[in-house]
């Protein structure tokens, strides 16, 4: 399979795609095919040699992925074919990441879905959902009935802090 797999600190032109095992499939993880995934700023930490102590060489980057199952164990939830995101867990730092065609994650790590969207659309959202989510409910711990204002609210995650905070914190 092709991924984009760094051996030390590099410039964004030395990012080549190169030939790499597929990886086989563990007990308690998916492998994922690949549609799409986003760039994020841990990436450019990373690729530049100034990621902290979970990050080790060489490494495939990518933090989240967005693409349908590929392979999974015969006690797994999921079914080949299905629409699925990923992001964290360890993707791209401590284990290998999104920047690749198929990418193995833990299964607690893999979110169902179920869209029309191009893959292009729903490569931008794991990460930009999950760091708002997480700030609404783990930074914020936002309750129904509580206000909340967004600055920056036209920014990615300042958007999709308005969505979780209608979808998800005011549920009863």
């Amino acid at each position: 399979m092709k991924a984009i797999k760094i051996s030390q600190p590099c410039s964004t032109t030395e990012l080549k795609p190169v030939e790499v095992a597929k990886p086989e499939l563990k007990p308690g993880f998916i492998i994922i095919k690949v549609k799409a995934f986003g760039v994020n700023e841990s990436e450019v930490t990373s690729r530049k040699g100034e990621s902290d102590g979970d990050f080790s060489y060489p490494r495939i980057l990518g933090i989240e992925a967005s693409g349908v199952v590929d392979q999974v164990n015969s006690d797994s939830k999921y079914k080949p074919g299905q629409q699925v995101i990923t992001m964290m867990g360890g993707m791209g730092r401590a284990i290998d990441g999104g920047y690749a065609e198929y990418v193995m994650v833990k299964e607690e790590n893999v979110i169902p879905f179920e869209s029309d969207l191009s893959w292009g659309k729903i490569g931008a959202l794991p990460e930009m959902l999950q760091t708002a989510y997480g700030s609404l409910n783990e930074g914020l711990n936002l309750k129904k009935g509580n206000t909340l204002f967004v600055h920056g609210g036209t920014s990615t995650v300042g958007l999709m802090a308005k969505c979780p905070s209608t979808l998800f914190i005011v549920q009863p």
